[in-house]
């Protein structure tokens, strides 16, 4: 019987586990980029929404940038990779290193 116990624990701690994971930007398509990336905003806190959102910008106009001259579509496809599967905190840590790596530069 102590068998049979165990299955509906370990199930609960997997559920918990996955219901506490951070909301992350799906990609694969534009609508389900554009419906991640609101349900990421919507469960920031209030005071981080706007640096998401700053940081979103910077992260998706660098990484369009870099992909100059390939054309609209190739330039959409690199920015989808870019932020597929990234969590807010992801997407403002990269936003973090692209500001450094333009003051670095700048001050070359």
């Amino acid at each position: 019987m102590r068998k049979y116990t165990k299955y509906p624990l370990l199930l609960l701690l997997l559920l918990t586990l996955f219901a506490c994971s951070k909301p992350k930007i799906d990609a694969t398509s534009d609508e389900t980029m554009r419906d991640s990336m609101q349900a990421i905003a919507k469960s920031l806190p209030e005071e981080e929404k706007e640096e998401f959102g700053k940081a979103l910008q910077a992260v998706m106009l660098f990484t369009g940038m870099s992909s100059l001259g390939k054309g609209k579509e190739e330039m959409q496809k690199v920015i989808k990779e870019k932020l597929h599967g990234k969590t807010a905190e992801d997407i403002m840590e990269m936003a973090k290193k692209i500001q450094e790596d333009v003051k670095a530069k700048q001050g070359q």
